[in-house]
């Protein structure tokens, strides 16, 4: 009886030791799995280049994903990171080629732009708009560097993504409700093509810059909001 036991306490043992080894550190099978479906990728998304996936590591403080370094053959200096994640469909999650390609001083700019006038949108029918940042992504040579913005550009990367603040120290639950229906409603009427807005509800009152969440919550063009879509952000 006790032999079983002891066989059980061993298998249970060894068991937690494999869990947590594959927690922290991945394991062969999954990483093999991973770096094909990026060598996979990048034949479909690179076919001019010639490139080679080297060893990847595992990095379990971002959700478990499997680093890798890719090099472009015949450019010792042209090395990209890419991030692999998901064991039955793992998909790329971080493209270092697309990142190197993005046009960092107009995405800057556009996107300030876009702020702007988001901004003087917003204020004429919701006046505890605090603040408001755009993000959009432009690859270079996409776009005229002197282009101004325009909600009509066409943005072959995608939709813009929006986080609006509001200052909403003295309104109640359901007055922010009533906000954010409002703030999307005006981005669909305008015709802003976005993907996803995000909206942070805070209390200014109290002696801090950056205001006190309270409440938050996001939405995209055809998002139904309702009040269990709001959420209470942590102290």
């Amino acid at each position: 009886m006790k032999k079983k036991v002891y066989t059980v306490l061993l298998v249970l043992l060894v068991g937690l030791v494999l869990f947590l080894y594959n927690a922290f550190n991945g394991n062969p099978v999954s990483q093999l799995v991973s770096k094909t479906a990026l060598e996979n990728y990048l034949a479909a998304t690179y076919p001019e280049k010639e490139l080679r996936v080297d060893d990847g590591f595992y990095d379990f403080k971002f959700g478990g994903t499997y680093e890798f370094d890719v090099t472009e053959i015949g450019s010792d200096s042209n090395k990209y990171e890419f991030s692999v994640s998901g064991f039955f469909k793992p998909e790329v999650t971080w493209d270092g080629i697309r990142d190197d390609r993005l046009d960092e001083k107009l995405m800057d700019r556009l996107s300030k732009e876009a702020a702007r006038e988001i901004t003087s949108l917003l204020k004429s029918e919701v006046k505890n708009v605090k603040s408001v940042e755009v993000y959009l992504e432009v690859l270079k040579g996409q776009l005229d560097p002197d282009v101004p913005w325009d909600k009509t550009l066409r943005l072959e990367e995608g939709p813009l993504e929006i986080d609006v603040v509001l200052d909403s120290a003295q309104d109640r639950k359901k007055d922010f409700l009533q906000h954010t229906k409002k703030i999307q409603s005006l981005l669909n009427q305008e015709g802003y093509d976005y993907q996803w807005v995000t909206i942070i509800w805070s209390d200014f009152t109290e002696e801090r810059e950056s205001g006190v969440g309270k409440f938050s919550t996001a939405f995209g063009p055809k998002t139904r909001i309702t009040l269990k879509d709001i959420e209470k952000e942590d102290p």
